[in-house]
């Protein structure tokens, strides 16, 4: 219970450590020449936006670049795989002939009548009660993505105050 309480502000935690050294960088480096009032009260904000978007456009790259080699991979698979159910056919053809008994047995099941009345009612009674109710399972994983979206958010305002307030935070050790 304690752990789920105090998970997005551990997360809050992770993403403001990762965010601070390309904020840091951005607000001495790049904006260290903006001097005055003004600049000063500017400074912060505008590093923290441009080191989330520095960090988005790194994230953005990375999945470009992954992204199509994982659509390679699926394309290859899409061709593999007829040619495997090709060659499991062929095998299965040679059992055949090898073993006609087997054809005999196969031949055997395609008689048996299935009574599809009893099987719409067992498999209708199986999702009402059986292995847990299906309404309760998709109520409860609604919950879970909601819960998750409530997390990352509170995580990522964290974040933000953490990033904004760092020298205060500081002080009050």
């Amino acid at each position: 219970m304690f752990v789920g309480i105090i998970t997005p502000f551990l997360v809050g935690g992770a993403i403001a450590f990762v965010l601070n050294m390309p904020m840091n960088w951005v607000e001495n480096k790049l904006l260290g020449k903006w001097k005055g009032k003004l600049a000063s009260s500017i400074k912060r904000p505008v590093s923290m936006v441009l080191a989330i978007v520095l960090i988005f456009l790194v994230i953005g790259l990375i999945v470009l670049i992954v992204v199509p080699q994982i659509g390679q991979s699926f394309k290859e698979l899409g061709v593999k795989i007829p040619a495997f159910f090709n060659d499991l056919w062929k095998e299965l053809e040679k059992l055949a002939n090898k073993y006609p008994e087997i054809m005999d047995q196969i031949k055997n099941w395609q008689n048996i009548k299935i009574d599809w009345d009893t099987v719409v009612t067992a498999v209708a009674n199986f999702l009402k009660k059986g292995m847990g109710n299906v309404l309760s399972a998709t109520v409860n994983a609604a919950g879970s993505v909601i819960g998750g979206l409530v997390n990352t958010f509170i995580a990522i305002i964290f974040s933000v105050y953490i990033l904004a307030q760092k020298e205060n935070l500081g002080r009050q050790r």
